[in-house]
């Protein structure tokens, strides 16, 4: 199993696209990481890319309230 237990990297494009489409300029994740986990996440980066692909930029990473041990960060993409 991958760092997308339930939500698909594919969801997130079509949620940023619906976005754009409808005229907004910024599009927010929020995102639970694996608890413990130290390393490359390729699954996570492959999602940045995926939503830039679709002609948004990745403008911040902040870290959120932690929820049951597990890290949990916000990203800010903006177009």
């Amino acid at each position: 199993m991958g760092i997308f237990s339930s939500a698909k990297p594919q969801a997130f494009v079509e949620s940023a696209q619906v976005r754009f489409g409808a005229g907004h300029t910024v599009y927010t994740i929020a995102w639970e990481g694996p608890s413990g986990r130290i390393g490359p996440l390729d699954e996570f980066s492959n999602l940045v890319e995926l939503v830039e692909a679709e002609g948004w930029r990745l403008d911040r990473v902040e870290p959120l309230v932690f929820t049951g041990g597990r890290p949990t960060i916000l990203l800010v993409f903006r177009r």
